[in-house]
């Protein structure tokens, strides 16, 4: 047997056959004869035989295998190898020729990626040349899919697929594990176009009950009874984690029923038997959270854990196992700024359950303690949409005066009876200003400079200096040049630096900067650009959009200035140096393109303050998004009342900030009514139906699922009523069906006619010319509702008691403050919407009466008002 590679791969998609099949033969490896490659073309089609007889590939095909099923098809190839290492693939999947050469652990960004769904991210670990994994030392370098591992040929080749069984993939990895201690390894260096299981967003396995119920009774414990390594353990943790990660906070799925969530949970309870504390304890993996590792934690422990001083460490414990030891306690700094002549801190810690029994968390600055405020600020995690874990907050505030010495060392401790021990800090946010990656990060304010010393988890606070800037920069960029796991985005990141430094004397400082949907204007973000523009002198005011939607090209061609497109240089530029940043969607970092993986090389210069101006109002439960720390947002922006009084709930901690003004929102400028006799429906998006947003700048793409969705059913079968068809062609009516922007991308699923058109909520489509020219609305929780109660105009609330709602109530009661009446089946909404028709859609007087309760101002003064209030602001921070 020789040294070779073998490469099976599977043709089950035309997509990548390039990337896929292409790379491998272009590869060095490959010309050099250390390939051998075995292709089955089970998809057989005329793409993919041409793309084999132009590249001479037809030598390669095995032809005498009778299946379409690629597992049965590895177990029949397995008896022709007569190399030491084999890879099975699909053409599913591609590794870069270079990666083929080299069999590396390269990073490559996702933002950078052209072909990838989805990409595999696992935890990183170190390696030599040989690039293996032991087995028994590296237990949580984990991934399920076959294709990700060089199996060594002779250790696997009686071992087969059980291609018969759903599990299958999972198990056929675990069987080799089971027997053998170490495998070449290709983990970050292989892209997935597939969708995989851990894709929460995209899989159609976590929208079937079956595989939350099926699982664990059928496959794991049966499976656990009989192969119980630790491995074995930490690879079920994954899958089963798996399941909770696909339904944590927003993402959940609304699958299960309250009685199939206890059955599956009383299932996790038993499978947790078979789980040593010390997989929990060390488990380590990017799907599944630390968060979900602890909620394991509790269900094992069946809540009897108690905190227990041994051998100079805090323990937790349930009875003589310790689940968890207080050594692995961080303290993750959330927001770290500048403001009101205070060095400010928003910190939390995520492993609350030590601090229970009279368990503390000091703060010294100097050798004195510092008070400091403990908040409810939104720290939850919700798994199945049940709130299972909190994590401990805080925010400190220095006053500028107390970091009078030469170096100042501000550190954390944890106080638990006798025991006091330092606490290592994370900055996970680029809003955290540091970053533990780089020895050198830094964050400059009122000539003072915020470093961070590892080692003993202090952070150093001295005067500012050119000379100690100049080193500090110098270093870090020798850093981002020499250390960055991504070369290519390390050199890229200094030279935007470099740039930022270079051009900043000529940026000036009172840059503000708006947007909206990255691939969609003409929402609060432009409005407000526009005002901006025209009545504030002294002031670029910038507006970000995708340069290659249809708004861009509108804008430009206005003449309009300070128009970016999304991750231009000037772009990027104009965010480094922004004052001011008017959000309309909970993250500005990632609207601005400084998504994970970007962000950690700027961090100390994303400075800007965060003012939020809204795309929808804010009435619903959206605390995990909206909450004060979250983007730290120094002003909100409102539109009622009830806004105000939702915000002003401990969850979203902006009581006693000064930051919750009534101003009304910018694109209520615009709402003046110029009714055209269209009868508009238009439901919000629910995510259990949405395909996965794969880049901010760009919209969803095609759900192939989502025609088997009750949302899809739902809201088709209403357009193509007869009778409201019938109705609406007799009183001179059109009927439109507005698609939310996040399901546009299923305009050709529904069937429209003659009556009713419909419209995707992107390209050249304007809101305010639908909303305006509309004469009665039919949503079911959408936000444009209270643009269309703006401008008085009658609403109908279409809530099917097939489709669960998207958001939770919260201040804005449907039944006693909407404005309109609630209906819950297709033939009375029908009948309705005729009686309105039939009554030339006037807004009945009680629903105006809650109009007007429940806004502020209808004046069409809002962008006035919210640079009144910005102009305060500036003024009171002076």
């Amino acid at each position: 047997m020789n040294n070779r590679i073998t490469l099976v791969k599977v043709i089950n998609n035309d997509k990548i056959l390039e990337e896929s099949i292409g790379n491998i033969i272009k590869s060095g490896s490959f010309k050099k004869n250390l390939i051998e490659l075995k292709l089955v073309n089970i998809l057989n089609n005329d793409k993919v035989n041409k793309y084999i007889k132009d590249n001479n590939l037809e030598k390669y095909l095995v032809n005498d295998i009778n299946s379409t099923n690629e597992y049965e098809i590895y177990n029949i190839l397995k008896r022709n190898i007569d190399t030491k290492y084999v890879n099975f693939s699909t053409t599913s999947t591609f590794v870069e020729a270079k990666e083929l050469d080299k069999l590396s652990l390269t990073y490559y960004p996702l933002d950078e990626l052209k072909y990838a769904i989805n990409y595999l991210k696992l935890p990183r670990l170190e390696y030599g040349d040989e690039n293996t994994i032991n087995i028994e030392k590296d237990i949580d370098v984990f991934s399920p899919l076959i294709d990700s591992y060089f199996y060594k040929y002779d250790e696997v080749k009686n071992i087969d697929l059980d291609y018969n069984n759903e599990y299958c993939n999972i198990k056929y990895i675990m069987d080799i594990i089971s027997i053998i201690k170490e495998m070449k390894f290709l983990r970050d260096s292989i892209y997935y176009i597939n969708v995989l299981e851990n894709d929460f967003n995209n899989s159609t396995l976590q929208y079937n009950k079956e595989w939350y119920l099926n699982y664990i009774n059928n496959f794991a414990i049966p499976y656990l009874k009989n192969n119980n390594n630790l491995w074995i353990q930490h690879t079920f943790i994954y899958y089963v984690g798996l399941r909770y990660a696909s339904n944590m906070n927003a993402r959940n799925k609304n699958i299960l029923t309250e009685e199939e969530l206890t059955q599956f949970e009383n299932q996790v309870i038993d499978l947790l038997e078979y789980i040593d504390y010390s997989v929990l304890k060390d488990f380590n993996n990017y799907y599944v959270s630390r968060t979900v590792i602890e909620v394991f934690i509790q269900l094992k422990s069946k809540g009897n854990l108690s905190l227990s001083i041994e051998d100079g460490e805090v323990l937790l414990k349930n009875n003589d196992s310790v689940a968890l030891k207080s050594e692995q306690m961080t303290l993750d700094v959330i927001v770290m700024e500048y403001d009101q002549n205070k060095l400010c801190i928003d910190a939390e810690i995520l492993s609350s359950i030590f601090m229970t029994d009279g368990a503390l968390v000091k703060v010294y600055l100097n050798g004195n303690e510092l008070k400091y405020v403990k908040n409810d600020v939104y720290t939850y995690t919700k798994l199945f949409n049940k709130i299972r874990h909190k994590k401990y907050s805080f925010r400190l505030e220095i006053p500028l005066e107390l970091l009078n010495n030469k170096k100042n060392v501000l550190y954390f401790e944890y106080d638990y009876k006798d025991y006091k021990s330092k606490l290592p800090i994370a900055f996970k946010k680029p809003s955290s200003k540091l970053n533990t990656q780089w020895n050198n990060t830094y964050f400059r304010f009122a000539k003072k400079m915020v470093t961070y010393d590892l080692n003993n988890c202090n952070l150093i606070i001295k005067n500012k200096h050119t000379i100690i800037s100049f080193k500090k920069e110098f270093c870090l960029i020798f850093e981002y040049l020499f250390k960055s796991k991504n070369k290519v985005l390390g050199i890229k990141s200094v030279l935007l630096r470099l740039l930022y430094w270079i051009t900043k004397p000529f940026y000036g400082k009172n840059i503000w900067i708006s947007f909206d949907k990255l691939f969609k204007g003409g929402d609060n973000g432009e409005y407000y650009y526009h005002y901006v523009a025209e009545n504030k002198k002294g002031v670029k005011m910038c507006y970000i959009i995708n340069k290659n939607c249809v708004d861009y090209k509108r804008l430009k061609n206005s003449k309009c200035k300070h128009i970016y497109g999304f991750r231009s240089v000037g772009h990027y530029l104009n965010v480094l140096n922004c004052k001011f940043m008017f959000a309309t969607h909970a993250n500005p970092y990632d609207y601005n393109g400084f998504t994970s993986g970007v962000e950690k090389y700027f961090r100390d210069l994303l400075t800007f303050k965060t003012f939020c101006i809204q795309h929808g109002l804010s009435v619903n439960q959206i605390a995990k998004f909206q909450n004060r720390v979250y983007a730290s947002t120094k002003l909100y922006f409102c539109a009622s009342k009830y806004e105000i009084k939702n915000l002003s709930l401990p969850e979203y901690d902006y009581d006693g900030y000064n930051a919750l003004r009534l101003t009304g929102v910018p694109r209520y400028d615009g709402l003046k009514s110029n009714d055209k006799k269209i009868i508009l429906i238009t439901p919000t998006w629910r995510q259990s139906s949405s395909s996965k947003l794969v880049h901010l700048n760009m919209a969803r793409q095609y759900n192939k699922e989502f025609k088997q969705s009750e949302y899809y059913k739902v809201y088709n079968n209403l357009i193509n009523d007869k009778k409201l068809i019938e109705c609406a062609k007799e009183n001179g009516y059109k009927i439109m069906y507005l698609l939310h922007p996040a399901v546009s991308s299923q305009l050709k699923d529904f069937k429209g006619n003659e009556f009713v058109d419909v419209v995707a909520a992107t390209g050249n489509m304007s809101y305010e010319k639908v909303l305006t020219e509309s004469s009665l609305m039919v949503t079911d929780y959408s936000g444009v509702q209270f643009d269309f109660a703006y401008m008085r105009k009658p609403i109908v609330y279409y809530h099917p008691t097939t489709l669960p709602p998207h958001y939770e109530e919260s201040c804005f009661m449907y039944d006693t403050m909407g404005f309109g009446p609630i209906i819950e089946n297709q033939e009375e909404l029908v009948n309705s919407l005729c009686d309105y028709m039939n009554n030339n859609c006037k807004m009945k007087e009680e629903y105006i009466e809650r109009a007007n309760d429940f806004f502020e101002y209808d004046d069409f003064n809002n962008c006035k008002r919210i640079l009144e209030e910005t102009e305060k602001y500036i003024e009171n921070s002076k």
